[in-house]
């Protein structure tokens, strides 16, 4: 079985191959060792590579992979796509959500 066909290895690897490194959130400091790509119709499978986004799925933190693909802060507003801004606004206010 490849990692493709195994969801649990597949959303612990980077681009490369490599597992993601395990890293804290910035932010709250959850760690967070694993990533699902997220996009408009659900069917796009991706691996992240540094300067892929992400978001704390704790609590919303906009983060960017680093080249040692490590989680740090990313400024939502240096992001020029406007569709990518209004997207990852969304998905914070999931998360950020009262229960």
């Amino acid at each position: 079985m490849t990692d493709m066909q195994n969801p649990e290895l597949e959303c612990r690897t980077d681009a490369k191959g490599g597992l993601i490194p395990a890293s804290r959130c910035p932010a709250c400091s959850y760690e967070m060792d694993a990533a699902t790509c997220v996009d408009e119709n659900g069917t796009k499978r991706s691996r992240p590579k540094p300067g892929d986004v992400s978001v704390c799925i704790k609590c919303g933190a906009i983060l960017e992979y680093s080249e040692n693909m490590i989680l740090q802060p990313l400024d939502l507003e240096s992001i020029d796509d406007d569709d990518t801004k209004f997207q990852l606004r969304r998905i914070q206010q999931h998360i950020r959500k009262p229960a």
